[in-house]
């Protein structure tokens, strides 16, 4: 039975159930298993920086495009000074990359895994 009293909390709405997945067979998901293995302390490092709602909603905010420091600012509820601490745990977790344009610095989404995460995430809550 699953759990509803988190998103009750958070929402006031109960997330319905999800659709049934296709599920893994066992024989891809023990090679999927034993491959990660070696891979842990990076996966971690990965799921830390995206286990907080801010840097989760940092990141949303830069699919469509690149935002400067101040842009971000004006979209996510934080202090400059605990925004630019979050960009620096997505920076360091490879999630994001800046380019300067002389005294504005832009963050981007990072090519490759990030894109593939966030469609992860959103297959698995906005899906309904």
């Amino acid at each position: 039975m699953v759990d509803y009293t988190r998103s009750i909390m958070m929402t006031g709405q109960p997330i319905p159930p999800r659709s049934p997945r296709r599920p893994v067979r066992a024989g891809t998901l023990a090679r999927v298993a034993r491959d990660l293995q070696p891979h842990c302390q990076e996966a971690v490092g990965v799921l830390r920086a995206l286990a907080n709602e801010q840097r989760l909603m940092i990141l949303c905010h830069l699919v469509p495009a690149p935002l400067s420091v101040g842009q971000l600012n004006e979209r996510v509820p934080l202090s400059q000074s605990a925004l630019s601490q979050h960009l620096a745990v997505l920076r360091n977790a490879a999630m994001v990359r800046t380019e300067r344009q002389s005294q504005t610095v832009y963050y981007s989404l990072a090519p490759g895994f990030v894109t593939r995460l966030l469609a992860v995430l959103h297959d698995e809550f906005c899906s309904l």
